[in-house]
């Protein structure tokens, strides 16, 4: 078993060699194209984070448990801020890095700022997550998020001395917010059952138990709470806008995150042309019409969404669930949930291809119609024709956006 367990890793190394040889490679020869468009590459990195900080439901520092025994009070207070150091100052050595490939290893006011950026980014997202985990998740903290981002790109397209300016006010908040996590009270209990448990998954994986982590994993299973917990936290006023915050809260969302993610891919392989074959398919002519096509299947696929549970809640109505609403209002509560999701869609796509503002204004506004369509169309047999030009229509948007 151990041989096999060497060779086994032994793969898997010169696998992970050749893969980083392959990208080292690749970000040599396209240093002057990564310059160009640096700006674009951090609110890449931004946007993944936000996600990242925002879903990510782990405890974002961690320790051994029998730390968290023996070392209470003011000694394990010592022992959180040695661990949040040790996150500042990984952050730093990658911060540098990326800013430093970014601008074509040259030491530049811009490799400064976006270093600070970075830097920026990694630490808030750090604090937002210790907040999240101990003080629950709240709408607060998602604007925070949104509004620091924004502004932490906007630095980046500015004048000089503005930006000077607004980078070292965002840096001061990171600073300001690390010393407030210091002296924040964390759930000391919820800590040390998510460290027993990664202590023990750890344990297992090294070892070679196979009836202890089978027994484990399905310990895991019976206990996993499968509801999103960001949607399921979120708190607002109009009872029917909540309700289907709750229910879009226990639905599995695996799909929409799987295509999101080829999506995202899909561009980033378009737009920098990281390897000969998108140069061949662009000189084709089919580059753009490749790209609309994904970008039209997640559209399609958060309208479909939205659609799917408007239709399921009517047809809950005909049978017997009391709704004290009317069809435009019910459309109107999934039109609140969907069109903020196809604003960040269009926002992203139109700013990596450089489309003016009108341009991004008119392909939210029609994807917007079109999901108010999609609403105001009750399911019925002949249902996938009409699907079908929904689709249609959706493509011929997103290609608009895209050529």
């Amino acid at each position: 078993m151990i041989k096999n367990l060497f060779i086994g890793l032994m793969i898997m190394g010169i696998v992970f060699v050749f893969t980083a040889f392959q990208f080292g490679k690749m970000i040599i020869l396209n240093l002057e194209l990564i310059n160009l468009y640096s700006n674009q590459i951090v609110l890449g990195i931004s946007i993944v984070f936000i996600i990242f900080t925002l879903i990510y439901k782990k405890i974002p520092l961690e320790w051994h448990p029998a730390d968290m025994i023996y070392l209470l009070g003011s000694k394990f207070r010592r022992i959180f801020k040695l661990s949040l150091f040790k996150k500042t100052i990984s952050h730093v050595i990658l911060s540098i890095l990326i800013a430093l490939i970014l601008n074509n290893f040259k030491m530049s006011f811009q490799t400064i700022q976006t270093f600070l950026s970075l830097w920026n980014l990694f630490t808030i997202s750090v604090i937002s997550r210790c907040f999240i985990y101990n003080k629950g998740f709240n709408i607060k903290i998602v604007g925070f998020l949104l509004i620091y981002t924004t502004a932490l790109n906007f630095q980046l397209y500015i004048n000089k001395y503005l930006a000077i300016i607004l980078i070292l006010y965002l840096t001061y908040i990171s600073i300001y917010s690390i010393r407030k996590t210091l002296n924040t009270d964390f759930d000391f209990g919820k800590s040390f059952t998510d460290m027993v448990f990664i202590s023990r998954a750890s344990y297992l994986a090294r070892g070679n138990a196979i009836e202890d982590a089978q027994g484990f994993v399905r310990e895991t299973s019976a206990g996993k709470n499968r509801k999103n917990f960001i949607l399921k936290n979120m708190k607002l006023k109009n009872p029917l806008i909540q309700k289907n915050l709750i229910t879009f809260s226990r639905i599995n969302l695996t799909i929409s995150v799987y295509i999101f993610v080829i999506f995202i891919a899909v561009i980033v392989l378009y737009k920098f042309e990281l390897f000969e074959f998108v140069k061949t398919i662009k000189e084709l002519g089919i580059g753009a019409p490749i790209v609309a096509l994904h970008q039209a299947l997640f559209i399609n696929n958060i309208i479909d969404l939205m659609a799917n549970q408007k239709n399921l809640l009517v047809e809950k109505s005909k049978e017997g669930l009391y709704l004290p609403y009317k069809k435009h209002e019910i459309n109107k509560s999934f039109m609140v949930l969907g069109v903020p999701i196809l604003l960040i869609a269009t926002l992203m796509v139109g700013i990596l291809f450089q489309k003016p503002i009108w341009i991004i204004g008119i392909g939210l506004l029609f994807y917007s119609i079109i999901l108010l369509i999609s609403l105001s169309f009750e399911k019925k047999k002949d249902s996938d024709f009409f699907r079908t030009i929904i689709y249609f229509a959706i493509f011929g948007v997103s290609y608009l956006l895209i050529k």
